[in-house]
């Protein structure tokens, strides 16, 4: 074979083999954008499905709030009654939604598998927490997903209707009364209340007529005849 052809066979070969190479690289990194978008996309989905999960975390931890008066020591709590509680009236949380016949949907784990977390902030105030994409614990940053839980407006409601409750029962009991001083000491003048029916007997009636949604306990107003009775509010308004 003349030494021109074989030179030109040869780069002939060697452009064919370039453009196989530059052929490989170019699917290749076809093939790596078009798994990013599918990843992408893959995690805008389970965002949005982890999002949705979360709502419901949130309104099954106003429920049990309203039953127990505290936020649940976990998301387990919501589905399962804890050991020894009283007042659990759930579950407050299926574990699963059935999809169809084969699939349940876990409501207690992520879109990516993993558990959700609830972190107890105030007494008022919980964290629901996805790890997000990449199932690390990240603290409420990084790729972490959370909503916040803010029972505020509960207790501002329940510490409202026991105030219109108490005043309408002192009220009644200083008519009933006249000439009798109720003490300036709540839980004595409780004790005289309840003693005469004007709101309901019983330890437990009364625990719940001691204080406000805060655990703070209720002032009489007026001195030396008490006509009234105030809470003295959400003690994290403030902070």
């Amino acid at each position: 074979m003349p030494e021109k052809d074989r030179t030109f066979r040869s780069s002939e070969h060697g452009f064919m083999l370039f453009g196989a190479l530059l052929l490989v690289a170019i699917t290749a990194v076809g093939v790596g954008l078009a798994m990013t978008v599918v990843t992408r996309s893959l995690d805008s989905d389970f965002s949005d499905e982890t999002s949705e999960e979360m709502e419901l975390i949130t309104r099954a931890c106003y429920r049990f709030y309203e039953d127990m008066g505290a936020f649940p020591a976990s998301i387990a709590d919501l589905v399962t009654k804890p050991t020894g509680s009283k007042g659990w009236l759930g579950p407050y949380l299926k574990k699963t939604i059935q999809i169809d016949e084969d699939t349940g949907l876990d409501l207690t784990c992520d879109a990516w598998g993993s558990p959700y977390v609830l972190d107890i902030i105030t007494d008022s105030v919980a964290r629901a927490r996805s790890f997000g994409p990449n199932g690390t614990d990240d603290s409420a940053s990084g790729d972490d997903l959370s909503t916040m839980v803010q029972v505020n407006a509960l207790l501002y409601s329940k510490t409202n209707w026991e105030l219109r409750h108490l005043r309408t029962s002192i009220a009644a009991y200083n008519s009933a009364n006249p000439g009798t001083q109720l003490p300036t000491n709540w839980s004595a003048a409780l004790d005289l209340i309840q003693a005469q029916g004007f709101i309901p007997s019983g330890t437990v009636s009364k625990t719940r007529f001691l204080a406000d949604s805060w655990n703070q306990s209720y002032v009489p107003q007026g001195a030396p005849t008490v006509y009234s009775v105030n809470s003295s509010g959400d003690p994290d308004s403030s902070q």
